[in-house]
């Protein structure tokens, strides 16, 4: 391998054993919300570049919530905003090392933005989003409007 400018060996670039199956759970995911999901996967073999965030989302009957691993990611670097009905996460996990001083001989680590962008499910309160961050998960719970929560009424069986 050739070395940069600084002395040092970068890494090979990193290959996601799990990328196709991570792309037909964004197939899923977008099935739920109804449209495209975000971005796509462009981190660099530098460990740079947008990361986008792994997801889950659960839905029950009085709320949509989105959990997002975002490890090695400060509270204070993490932001969330709704916008023309889209629901963007934002962050930055920034390096940990300091040029003049470490000498790095391998960086494995992802570093840079971390940001995905998705569509809010129409029956969604957009104005009650509540946002909470604990130990690199991301929990975004969006509650329904009452009018989206489905009516129940017993319905009686004549003969």
């Amino acid at each position: 391998m050739a070395e940069t400018s600084e002395g040092q060996v970068p890494s090979p670039a990193y290959v996601d054993p799990f990328r196709a199956f991570r792309t037909e759970m964004d197939k899923l995911a977008e099935t739920f919300f109804g449209r495209n999901m975000g971005l796509p996967w462009t981190a660099g073999g530098d460990g740079s570049g947008i990361v986008m965030p792994l997801i889950d989302v659960k839905d029950n009957q009085h709320a949509v919530v989105l959990s997002a691993e975002l490890p090695g990611v400060d509270e204070q670097d993490v932001e969330v905003t709704v916008k023309n009905g889209m629901l963007l996460l934002k962050g930055e996990k920034k390096h940990s090392y300091e040029k003049q001083k470490d000498n790095l001989q391998i960086m494995e680590r992802r570093y840079g933005t971390v940001e995905r962008v998705m569509p809010l499910p129409e029956m969604v309160d957009a104005a009650k989003i509540e946002a909470k961050f604990d130990k690199g998960v991301l929990t975004i719970t969006m509650p329904k409007r009452p009018e989206a929560a489905p009516a129940e009424r017993r319905i009686e069986i004549t003969h």
